[in-house]
């Protein structure tokens, strides 16, 4: 027998996303890649190809196997355990990420830039996966008439949790000089991720509906009819592209920074 969305349920559901929301507001600022792994590629000894190819990796890479994995992901009745999996491999590689760093003084600059393209690789992969269950399974946890409210609560503890860390980060920047500052941000990333993880853990899920199941080559046949038709597809691709555009000159701010200034 399938479970129904009742209000009991989704009560549940509203309590297990929000606290997910809090400790990943908590983390965001600990897990700010696009400056900390860029710094980390400069002081092995990469320069301006490594770090665009590692910003396509960040930025574009993600997008494009975002597409690949949502024609799968379509398929699954269930996908709590998907969602789990994919901030797991998060979890994993922000924690290995900081243990490279701490270690950094003993470890070649190859090892150490071959790590950052492959850890990288699995996180922006990983997030890709993971967004996409995301946003199905909270569309079918949490009552319609709820939701309202509850993107109200969690943009309002999101921001306090943001505004809370960036003072913490700001105080460990200062406390601590590189590598130990950033492999504490990192770790500290790692802990809050998988704190915030465990409300997932807790999700009574709904199954999707699903009327036909969809090929890969189908569902990629669909994408520019979709494209074409969906105002708003079209909407979100340019606030996408957008944003997109304005993270990946980050890195090659972060490049022009460590080459023109002294920094302590």
């Amino acid at each position: 027998m399938e479970r129904k969305l009742t209000e009991e349920i989704s009560n549940h559901n509203f309590i297990a996303f929000i606290w997910h929301g809090i400790f990943l507001s908590l983390a965001s600022n600990f897990m700010d890649i696009h400056t900390i792994i860029p710094s980390m590629l400069i002081k092995a000894g990469g320069g301006a190809i490594s770090l665009g190819v590692l910003t396509t990796i960040m930025v574009g890479g993600s997008s494009i196997v975002q597409i690949v994995f949502a024609g799968f992901i379509s398929n699954r009745k269930r996908k709590k355990t998907t969602l789990i999996s994919a901030i797991s491999l998060r979890v994993f590689t922000l924690l290995l990420l900081a243990v490279i760093l701490f270690l950094s003084d003993y470890i070649s600059g190859w090892v150490t830039i071959t790590a950052i393209f492959i850890l990288i690789s699995i996180f922006s992969f990983s997030g890709s996966y993971a967004n996409i269950s995301y946003m199905d399974i909270l569309g079918k946890s949490i009552i319609a008439d709820k939701r309202k409210k509850f993107f109200t609560i969690k943009q309002t503890v999101s921001s306090i949790g943001i505004l809370l860390s960036a003072f913490i980060v700001r105080n460990l920047l200062k406390q601590y000089s590189y590598p130990q500052n950033y492999g504490i941000l990192l770790f500290s990333a790692g802990l809050l991720l998988f704190i915030a993880s465990l409300g997932f853990w807790r999700i009574k899920e709904i199954n999707s509906k699903i009327n036909k199941k969809v090929s890969l080559r189908e569902f990629i046949k669909m994408i520019p009819y979709e494209f074409s038709q969906n105002a708003n597809i079209k909407n979100y691709l340019i606030i996408i592209n957008f944003f997109g555009l304005a993270f990946s000159l980050i890195p090659f701010m972060v490049l022009f920074a460590k080459k023109n200034f002294v920094f302590s």
